[in-house]
């Protein structure tokens, strides 16, 4: 795979000098493209769905945030857990994906320069976005299906829309070189990290982009001194991007991404403690290309057109360790085969999508429709020791949303997604009347199965002065992939999972917007928002009592998220948000057997707070504190499963997780003139009561205590 990378970073840079000739003759007088200094704000978002959320690079380099979950840690409906560590920090976006159990949920999408990688669940991988976040030009937070519908099918919780800088966001959109070095140091874990990014603009019309990261940390402690189990890392990663703006109406962009993570003998679940599935030695190389081109001319309000081909290739190489107790414990040193996945998985994901956005209007009702085409393959091999399925996977996708403005503040949009998908697959399987810790090696061909799943959803809102109100309503179908397609138990309501069957949900929003400036003094803003939601999923295949490895089950997930931000002409801003999440499983009081009720669902966030006041000189400095809380969490569920034999009845056991509030504080200073003008010093003290928590239900493992961060930029 290395010798792959080199030859591809070689094509990649053989091909762009031709191109960087081409854009070199043009004389087309571009704007100036810099990434925005604002701290914070919201973008447009389909009428009826919660504003989405923004993060620009302002406020990820005021935060040193070093993982995407450091990033997204202030939006709105969005929890995070495992600060700080680059391979696990994934994050849930009203109750999905993020846990321990499900760390990669399809319904949670994270999508890097227009490509989304999944982390699949061999085995519970959190995953696979281990970008640089000083790279980052900004992070979008589409909350809820409607929202997303141009990234995939059924997106009960949301997308997260990660966009890179390009070249000339460094060198000002002027010739000539720029390097921009990032030293980074961090006392608990003894952790470091470098990033250095070189840019070169040749031409006006043509800019190229190369970035080295490497972020490495030791095991954290908690606030007791205490080991928290999440073990240490090394990643390496490399970013290399070039866009050419040919003319006024084309710009093609390429990029290669590949990153990598060495793990040694850490949880298998990686966020839990993993007392009853030990730990595993992982090994991860991820390898993105992409190449997109769009096409806008002037004068042309119909056409805004954006054509993407990317292949994602991931290699994962784990083996299972030796479960310290419970029904999975073997004799030390010796390997361990239940639920252990030892093994090889290649996963090669080729998408091609077409979209296009057309403005016009009709009558007195102005539109913006986007709609596009999405075809994907994905060709996947296993040899895990636990269930190993080989298979393919291709789909074709159309989907258009139209917003529609009819003037008097009043909007509406109506979005269609309908998805073919045909999948197939080898599944090994352990010999009959094998003795125990016999690796699968019988072949059982399962499918092609066809599937067809559709998504659908309105929304309207309402303008009154500074007031908005808003609501939209979505169904989603969601098909199987390939960890899930080859289960053959069946659903609580009725059919099997086995290739045909699909996840089905419903989704209601209604929520206020407030907007206005002014406010208490000349040139403050203030913004609020409110957001009540509600998701109903059955049929599931994905989630802590299915998670592909039982049956479907359903799910009820209530929430509301509320969110207010304020900024005034002397520099004082301040944040706050707060989500309240009730949700409820469908789960089985026999071991999956039957009869159903409804219990807390085992992962339901609560009650969970974050405020944020600082202020900034006009001298440089930006002073800032943050508290992040999390009320009391009492969880209903039933007891173990393992501890009883099967079609026994289990008890619902109440499990209560404890409250917790850390303080953080973050001092930057940027120099407006002399030597070091261009320079960035960020010093920051995370925890700083060295308070021992978990961030459950997220995470069974216990969060860093006090952490003393230190990050030093320079662009020169």
């Amino acid at each position: 795979m290395k010798t792959r990378a080199i030859f591809m970073l070689t094509l990649f840079t053989a091909a762009s000098l031709p191109l960087a000739l081409v854009a070199q003759t043009t004389e087309t007088q571009l704007d100036e493209v810099r990434v925005t200094g604002a701290a914070g704000g919201t973008g447009t978002a389909p009428a009826g769905t919660a504003s989405t959320t923004v993060v620009t690079a302002a406020e990820i380099e005021r935060k040193q945030a070093s993982t995407l979950g450091d990033v997204l840690r202030d939006a709105p409906g969005v929890m995070t857990a495992r600060r700080g560590d680059v391979v696990s920090a994934m994050p849930n976006i009203r109750g999905f994906g993020g846990n321990p159990h499900m760390a990669a949920d399809p319904a949670t999408q994270v999508s890097l320069d227009g490509v989304s990688v999944g982390g699949g669940r061999t085995y519970q991988v959190a995953s696979d976005m281990a970008i640089d976040p000083s790279l980052l030009r900004s992070a979008r937070v589409l909350a809820g299906p409607l929202a997303s519908l141009a990234y995939g099918s059924g997106i009960s919780g949301g997308t997260v829309v990660l966009e890179t800088i390009n070249g000339a966001d460094l060198t000002g959109d002027q010739l000539g070189f720029r390097f921009r070095q990032l030293l980074s140091a961090n006392s608990n874990g003894k952790g470091w990290a470098t990033s250095s990014t070189l840019a070169w603009q040749p031409s006006k019309g043509a800019d190229f982009l190369f970035n080295y990261s490497r972020r490495a940390q030791d095991e954290q402690e908690d606030g007791n001194g205490a080991l928290t189990r999440r073990k240490g890392f090394n990643v390496p990663s490399y970013l290399a991007k070039a866009r050419f703006r040919i003319n006024d109406e084309n710009t093609l962009t390429l990029s290669f991404n590949r990153s990598s993570a060495a793990q040694r003998d850490v949880p298998l679940g990686q966020a839990s403690a993993g007392a009853g599935f030990g730990n595993a030695d992982r090994d991860r190389v991820g390898d993105v290309y992409s190449a997109a081109w769009n096409y806008n001319p002037a004068g042309n309000d119909l056409i805004d057109l954006e054509l993407r081909f990317s292949r994602s290739d991931q290699v994962i190489d784990q083996r299972g360790l030796c479960a310290p107790q419970g029904p999975y414990a073997c004799t030390p040193g010796v390997q361990a085969i239940n639920f252990s996945y030892d093994g090889r998985t290649t996963s090669v994901t080729d998408r091609v999508t077409l979209k296009n956005t057309a403005r016009f209007a009709t009558g007195a009702i102005t539109h913006e429709l986007q709609a596009g085409l999405d075809f994907s393959r994905q060709n996947q091999t296993s040899d895990n020791t636990v269930q190993p399925v080989s298979g393919k996977l291709n789909r074709q996708a159309i989907f258009a949303v139209n917003n529609m403005d009819f003037g008097n503040d009043l909007r509406a949009s109506v979005g269609l997604r309908v998805e073919r998908q045909s999948i197939r697959g080898v599944m090994l399987t352990v010999p009959a009347g094998s003795p125990p810790g016999t690796p699968a090696s019988v072949p059982t061909n399962i499918g092609p199965f066809d599937t067809t799943a559709r998504t659908l959803g309105v929304g309207l809102e309402k303008g009154f002065g500074n007031l908005t109100a808003f609501g939209a309503f979505t169904y989603g179908e969601m098909p199987s992939n390939l960890d899930v397609f080859h289960q053959p138990w069946p659903v609580a309501f009725g059919g099997g999972l086995m290739g045909q069957n699909i996840q089905q949900s419903r989704n209601w929003e209604l929520g206020l917007r407030y907007r206005s400036s002014n406010v208490f003094q000349s040139g403050d803003s203030l913004s609020a928002g409110i957001t009540a939601y509600r998701t109903d999923v059955w049929n599931a295949m994905y989630g802590p009592n299915t998670g592909g490895n039982t049956i479907g089950t359903g799910y009820r997930m209530r929430g509301v998220d509320l969110t207010v931000r304020y900024d005034n002409a002397s520099g004082f801003y301040g944040n706050a948000g707060l989500s309240y999440a009730h949700h409820s499983q469908m789960g089985s009081t026999t071991l999956h057997i039957g009869p159903y009720s409804w219990i807390d669902y085992n992962y339901n966030p609560g009650l969970r707070g974050n405020i944020t006041v600082g202020k900034r000189w006009e001298s440089g400095w930006d002073v800032s504190w943050t508290l992040e809380a999390a009320r009391n969490n009492t969880i209903n569920s039933y007891g173990s499963a393992t501890a009883v034999a099967a079609g026994t009845a289990l008890p619902v056991t109440p499990v209560r997780h404890p409250g917790w509030g850390v303080n953080d504080l973050n001092i930057g200073y940027t120099p407006q003139s002399g030597v070091l003008a261009g320079a960035t010093v960020n010093f920051a003290v995370e925890n700083i009561l060295g308070k021992t928590y978990r961030n459950q239900p997220l995470s069974s493992l216990n969060e860093a205590g006090r952490n003393f961060k230190l990050t030093l930029s320079k662009t020169f």
